[in-house]
């Protein structure tokens, strides 16, 4: 499947958190950055998951480094916390997901002090993340090459769309999973239809 956007880049400055991952915005589309400072302006809060320090990690609220590779264990611990502080929306996972008990399982076996050691992102970090991305009404999930092109891409993403859908938040205003391209042309091609 082609990557792209469920909603416009217009709702990123209305939402109340963005997790980017895997995307330096700053260089490979710096158009689109105005939208994340706009989301900031707003009262709104940047997540960024890079191992480097970019131009766009610069302007984060949080910059999550993990060791390169380790985005999938990142994802899932995250995922382990929301079930373990109770943040699942458990009317929407069961109404309008299947497959729950999978992910939670993989998640499970992904508590924060073993992610700590896989990934080097700090437990508090983790926390703090989970805090900063369910206590909005609304909150996004960002993709792009960092997290795609590994190994375990595919599982990857999919454990980063099951963040959004234990929190309820795919299909909901302001809110979802989103894929970006590693460049402008790519995305902006996308988004005008030539898919």
């Amino acid at each position: 499947l082609d990557r792209g956007l469920p909603f416009p880049l217009e709702d990123i400055p209305k939402s109340g958190c963005v997790i980017l991952v895997g995307s330096n915005l700053a260089e490979t589309m710096p158009p689109s950055l105005r939208f994340f400072t706009e989301l900031r302006e707003n009262g709104g809060t940047l997540i960024v998951i890079d191992p480097r320090r970019t131009r766009t990690a610069e302007q984060a609220d949080l910059h999550l480094a993990p060791r390169p590779g380790t985005d999938l264990a990142l994802a899932l611990g995250l995922l382990h916390l929301v079930i373990a502080e109770g943040r699942v929306d458990e009317e929407y996972v069961r109404e309008r997901t299947a497959g729950w008990e999978d992910a939670r399982a993989a998640a499970m076996a992904h508590w924060p002090e073993y992610v700590e050691r896989i990934t080097g992102v700090s437990v508090p970090q983790l926390r703090r993340t989970v805090r900063m991305f369910c206590e909005p009404e609304s909150a996004m999930v960002l993709t792009a090459r960092g997290p795609e092109q590994q190994s375990k891409g595919t599982d990857t993403v999919g454990a980063w769309i099951n963040l959004c859908l234990a929190t309820g938040r795919a299909g909901r205003p302001l809110s979802g999973y989103g894929c970006l391209t590693g460049q402008g042309n790519g995305q902006g091609g996308r988004e005008h239809g030539q898919k």
